[in-house]
């Protein structure tokens, strides 16, 4: 070896039975205390704990299960949105990312998605899984109603229960991984009130209500007005409700640029591509300055964002809240790795034109 060559070092990972002869105590007990179980001293307990710090021991889980032969099953049930086409695809591409991940560890993720026209499909997933002696369950809500008696059921058995982006009013107890809707709508004023320049007006679009927006829709408008008046200057438009359709929209659209100079929008129909063109070919013909928020992100809205059509969306990583919800129930399952009960609020994130690059 010259002095120029590095000498590179490979650190073999320590053993169990490496520790136990270090720190004079069996590995029996240290297996205790990886695995919480059977009765082991407070003062063994920390010793064994500092051990296995200092020495960074890392357990070979994949081999533990594999030779269990374990499987960790979790069902995670959701649906096809009529208000948002990503909806379903998303979620499915985190559920693919879990199982590439951890599928060798033992994890299986069934994932049932109900039809648009058919919500009650919910109902026959949970009891399938049950059936297979299921125990874990990531669940998007469909319908509150239509679920709650499924839910008090799967309560009643000890089932483990996430709820992924839909928040339900009846099990504040439950943990809920997605964005908080009131605070959204929040920050949905602030953008388009500094967009405006405060001054001007605010237009806002809303979706026909259905069980599966009702909640989203009452909480981002609540979180918007509250935080509009900070804004005396602008001048709030009265919501128009119950849009259905591409129809109905452009038609809302339209009118409500008439005699405008300068107006906002904040988009609660959960359809930004069909309210930007529609403001695209009316500023093509008028002399009058838009502005236009939503939420959300798709490969036609981040074009639409890139052409400055829509100027700024509130993203939502649904891909990441999927692979949190079934990574705590499979750390749970697998490693007795307890999570907390709590709301896990994902992080909003503003993208516009200018940091578009970073959400393709």
């Amino acid at each position: 070896m010259t002095a120029n060559d590095t000498k590179i070092e490979i650190k073999q990972p320590v053993t169990l039975e490496e520790i136990s002869a270090k720190i004079g105590i069996s590995r029996t007990t240290i297996y205790k205390v990886l695995n919480h179980k059977g009765e082991v001293s407070d003062k063994t307990r920390r010793i064994i704990l500092e051990a296995l710090k200092s020495y960074n021991y890392t357990p070979n889980n994949n081999a533990r299960n594999l030779a269990r032969n374990r499987l960790y099953p979790i069902t995670l049930i959701d649906f096809i949105s009529k208000d948002a086409a990503y909806f379903a695809p998303t979620i499915k591409s985190g559920i693919d990312q879990v199982n590439e991940e951890f599928g060798a560890h033992g994890l299986t993720v069934l994932h049932q998605t109900a039809p648009a026209d058919h919500h009650e499909a919910q109902i026959d997933f949970i009891n399938e899984a049950l059936n297979l002696g299921i125990k874990h369950f990531v669940i998007a809500a469909a319908d509150e109603k239509l679920l709650e008696k499924e839910i008090r059921k799967l309560q009643q058995q000890n089932c483990e229960i996430i709820l992924l982006s839909k928040k339900l009013k009846s099990f504040p107890e439950l943990t809920y991984i997605g964005i908080d809707e009131y605070q959204c709508g929040r920050l949905a004023a602030e953008v388009l009130s500094k967009a405006l320049g405060r001054s001007g007006v605010i237009q806002t679009l809303c979706a026909d209500e259905s069980t599966s927006n009702s909640y989203t829709l009452a909480m981002r408008y609540s979180g918007f007005l509250e935080k509009i008046k900070e804004y005396p200057q602008i001048k709030i438009a009265k919501p128009i409700y119950k849009l259905k359709d591409e129809k109905s929209i452009e038609s809302a659209v339209k009118k409500c640029c008439k005699n405008q100079e300068k107006i906002g929008f904040f988009d609660l129909t959960f359809k930004l591509e069909t309210i930007a063109g529609t403001l695209d070919k009316i500023k093509q013909k008028e002399a009058i300055e838009t502005f236009l928020v939503g939420s959300d992100l798709s490969s036609e809205i981040a074009g639409l964002i890139k052409k400055g059509t829509i100027d700024a969306v509130i993203f939502q990583d649904l891909k990441a809240q999927t692979i949190l919800a079934c990574k705590l129930l499979f750390e749970k399952m697998c490693y007795a790795k307890d999570y907390v009960h709590k709301d896990y609020f994902a992080k909003l994130e503003i993208v516009m034109q200018e940091n578009l690059n970073y959400f393709n």
